[in-house]
């Protein structure tokens, strides 16, 4: 029988691609929901009806960052708002939550990696929703998942502006506890989604920085109006006070220095893959799809990202569709597995739907 795990990541499942009004949904970043149940198909059918399967899913699947609530305050990160939120995004997505049920049914198993955009896991409540809408039998890590020399992590702990201190993920304050976020979250909620209602695809753009200078040049005005208010909030953010967090000067230094030196995980791989021991590591986050072999005989992988991106980068500039997964095959037990990133094409269709 084969052994067969499929490792997606960074899907980010809003609450749905419309709004109430029949209108398209700004903050929503999947819109390929027929081609996951497409997935979830072939890999149970046909060639693979008799294989034993496995999906990984490796964070950042259910956004709850980009989610908005009855309340106005983006700061609001009690387990009742992020219930709220993820109540939202199973409503917005049947035709994935029928297909992962189906999935589970069919005997397969569905391991669940938290991520930057997904923290609202660690409430209890949260996990139960997801169980109750799909199955009990959906297993959440909040540690890497390991097994055979390989190891599968987000990857958002290795940038301090996304780092979670997991010993101290909940704080107590005003009576009240809240998720221990760090700014790269607070980021994205209170500044970048409400940016994305007149940019739709500023959280969707590789690599940023060439983005910033083209913006520069193209949308200047914007760019330059925008930027000071990225800086504006930054400063109000780190010091000035906030009812739900407080800030170390130290760590503050660090944000400023990472954000002119963003870490690239792909050079980071190989230390990490040094400390944990293992052979083969699989990460997501970027929404940068990668495999690379090392000399040592240790592997790289990273999943991408299924929603469309747009590029900046020369060798793929444009606007990419390509929704990346790790293909991982069990040859023999305690054997180091087969591994491949592939690029989920689909059925042949004479039409789909316009993906704005």
């Amino acid at each position: 029988m084969k052994r067969i795990k499929l490792v997606i990541s960074d899907c980010h499942l809003g609450s749905g691609p419309t709004l109430a009004d029949g209108g398209i949904n700004p903050l929503e970043d999947f819109r390929k929901d027929a081609k996951f149940v497409e997935f979830l198909e072939y890999y149970t059918t046909g060639e693979y009806s008799d294989a034993k399967m496995e999906l990984v899913i490796n964070g950042d699947f259910f956004d709850l960052l980009q989610v908005r609530t009855h309340t106005k305050n983006a700061y609001e990160i009690f387990e009742s708002v992020a219930v709220h939120k993820i109540k939202r995004i199973l409503k917005g997505h049947p035709l994935i939550i029928d297909a992962l049920k189906k999935f589970i049914d069919k005997g397969h198993s569905v391991k669940y990696i938290w991520g930057n955009h997904d923290a609202g896991i660690w409430w209890p409540e949260v996990r139960r929703e997801i169980h109750e809408a799909i199955s009990t039998k959906i297993e959440f890590y909040l540690e890497p998942y390991e097994f055979d020399g390989v190891r599968i992590e987000h990857g958002h702990q290795y940038e301090i502006i996304h780092h979670f201190d997991t010993d101290n993920m909940f704080l107590e304050a005003k009576g009240r506890v809240v998720l221990n976020y760090p700014f790269g979250s607070f980021f994205v909620a209170g500044f970048l989604v409400p940016l994305k209602e007149r940019r739709s695809y500023v959280s969707q753009v590789i690599p940023f920085s060439k983005y910033i200078r083209w913006g520069l040049i193209f949308d200047f005005w914007f760019t330059l109006i925008q930027g000071i208010k990225a800086v504006l909030f930054f400063i109000k953010m780190r010091f000035v006070f906030h009812p739900y967090r407080f800030a170390r000067f130290t760590k503050t230094l660090k944000i400023v220095y990472q954000l002119m030196n963003k870490p690239k995980l792909r050079s980071l791989a190989q230390s990490i893959l040094q400390e944990s021991g293992a052979k083969i590591l699989i990460m997501g986050h970027n929404h940068e799809a990668a495999h690379r072999h090392y000399r040592d005989g240790t592997q790289y992988i990273n999943t991408g990202t299924w929603t469309d991106v747009t590029s900046f980068d020369p060798a793929s500039l444009g606007r990419l569709s390509r929704p990346t997964y790790a293909y991982i095959e069990h040859i023999q037990d305690n054997q180091l597995p087969k591994v491949s990133l592939k690029v989920w094409k689909g059925k042949h269709h004479s039409w789909e739907v316009f993906e704005p």
